[in-house]
């Protein structure tokens, strides 16, 4: 089997063999893409993210609608720094009310 009917039949781990096999030989960036994709696929979001790269620096003039994807699929897989929803210190959450002390929510029902 080669690489693409390996990757349809789900062996995953054998087709990027396989594709790694192939670019060792011919340096299409096609197959980088490809490699990136599978381990994508896997969640291998580090090497997902190597290949996507490699692909973006080898890929210069080829077809911009798999580079625009390649480019996409590499922010799904980098990480993301950490959003900060309050000026807290990370792992530090506001302490709870005191005893008897009323909370009001702003989503809560009114009381009749």
């Amino acid at each position: 089997m080669n690489a693409k009917d390996l990757s349809r039949a789900g062996k995953l781990l054998a087709a990027i063999v396989e594709y790694e096999a192939a670019y060792r030989e011919i340096q299409l960036p096609v197959f980088l893409y490809n490699i990136g994709r599978l381990h994508h696929r896997l969640g291998n979001h580090e090497q997902a993210a190597n290949y996507y790269h490699r692909f973006l620096s080898a890929a210069v003039d080829d077809d911009p609608e798999q580079r625009a994807r390649a480019e996409e699929y590499l922010k799904q897989v980098e990480p993301r720094p950490p959003t900060s929803v309050s000026s807290a210190a990370p792992g530090i959450s506001a302490p709870p009310p005191a005893p008897g002390a009323h909370v009001f929510a702003a989503d809560s029902p009114s009381q009749p």
